[in-house]
């Protein structure tokens, strides 16, 4: 058994026994069952389901030995969009740009701006939350781990191109070694 109430455009809900400002009742051996609501209300609410409702100052009730199951409720429309949020602010100047052996090298590139400021409406706080999350402390941590990374490889390529001229030098001094030690045998 269930039925639909209507309370106001704001509150619908379905209900399978009510009592509201009663006292002194007794359910017992019962099967209680609603229907799924549907729809949403006159202003857009959800509707509810109760298998038993009860309020309203009653006492002196017992529910025994009942089986209730209610139906689903409904969701309300969504809410209205936030207004959009302000412009961010404009980003740092890179660094200056270095010289290494075998090719330049730029300086680091500047930060980005800053976040706009959160718009307002119904979804702008869960959205302002979400921005403050994502733009918080752990980002600029990452972005400071960022450029230090780019540093560290940009003086690994400069450590490998030394490396490498290092070992060309050492390789060029062996030939030479080799090519004396080999005119000096042709002279014998």
């Amino acid at each position: 058994m269930s039925g639909t109430e209507t309370i106001s455009n704001d509150i619908v809900h379905v209900i399978g026994f009510k009592a509201v400002g009663v006292s002194g009742w007794r359910l017992e051996d019962l099967t209680i069952n609603t229907v799924a609501a549907t729809g949403q209300t006159v202003s857009g609410n959800g509707k509810s389901n109760y298998g038993v409702f009860v309020s309203g100052g009653s006492a002196n009730w017992v529910v025994n030995r009942c089986i209730i199951s209610s139906g689903t409720a409904t969701n309300g429309s969504s809410g209205s969009n936030g207004t959009a949020g302000g412009n961010g602010g404009a980003g740092t100047t890179g660094g200056t740009g270095g010289c290494a052996s075998g090719g330049d090298t730029g300086g680091a590139g500047g930060t980005g701006g800053t976040v706009g400021i959160a718009g307002t409406g119904p979804q702008a706080t869960e959205r302002l939350a979400e921005m403050v999350a994502m733009v918080g402390k752990e980002v600029m941590i990452i972005v400071e781990l960022e450029m230090d990374l780019e540093d560290l490889m940009d003086q690994m390529v400069v450590e490998q191109v030394v490396a490498q001229e290092e070992l060309l030098a050492a390789a060029a001094v062996q030939v030479a070694v080799g090519q004396m030690a080999r005119q000096e045998l042709m002279a014998q």
